[in-house]
């Protein structure tokens, strides 16, 4: 469709994504090369879908014409407000979407996630691009995100080798060996959901589980697929 066009013409180079079963059932790293198909996948299968699908394509036409954008927005921290900001590029990291801009009223670069912003509407006005202070959208995105509070401290060991546990967790969590067939991974995370991926991507034995938290979702989820298996 012309929506999903415009959107792939503003999407920067992705970074790898956090661990997923949602846009790849490997965990493989995305690249920069998204087929129409697959960036479609990504976008049906998100819990946001087909909420932010539209207003991602106003943002993407936006980006791609180089036209001012104004939209409400809700920070991680739940204060909403309106931004207006010159639109640089949308960058898909694990299963969300983000938009890299320049944000007028702060004078300064932002990064907001898709699924908080509402009512995004051009003003019609163009700009010259800015000069993004890193080597590309991904990498701010990365950067900028790494900086945000997580909520839990995830503690995992698992029956696999260091090697197999590195290939399918990438840069989002650390990996050492616990023991001569078992590794222990740490990550922090703002969504219990990663490590449940992870684990159901890894497909290994669990021999340890931290938060409390994690394990009561690995036992709820345990019950409901016995449940309907």
């Amino acid at each position: 469709s012309a929506g999903l066009s415009m959107f792939e013409a503003s999407m920067a180079p992705s970074a790898p994504p956090a661990p997923t079963m949602v846009c790849s059932s490997s965990m493989n790293r995305m690249t920069s090369g998204f087929s129409r198909i697959s960036a479609m996948i990504c976008l049906s299968r998100s819990s946001n879908w087909p909420r932010y699908f539209v207003p991602a394509t106003i943002i993407a036409r936006s980006s791609r014409d180089n036209e001012r954008l104004r939209f409400g927005y809700r920070t991680y921290s739940g204060s909403a407000g309106e931004r207006h900001v010159e639109p640089h590029h949308v960058v898909p990291l694990g299963r969300r979407w983000y938009l890299v801009a320049w944000d007028l009223d702060r004078n300064d670069w932002r990064t907001f996630r898709l699924d908080r912003i509402t009512e995004p509407r051009s003003t019609g006005r163009r700009f010259d691009p800015r000069t993004l202070p890193a080597a590309d959208a991904a990498t701010y995105v990365t950067r900028s995100i790494a900086s945000i509070p997580t909520t839990h401290h995830v503690e995992l060991v698992v029956e696999a080798p260091l090697q197999t546990v590195r290939g399918v967790l990438g840069p989002w969590g650390t990996a050492t060996t616990e023991g001569p067939d078992t590794t222990r991974i740490e990550m922090d995370v703002d969504d219990l959901s990663w490590p449940v991926m992870f684990l159901a991507a890894i497909n290994a034995k669990v021999h340890h589980t931290e938060p409390p938290e994690l394990r009561t979702l690995l036992q709820q989820l345990a019950e409901h697929f016995r449940a309907t298996a």
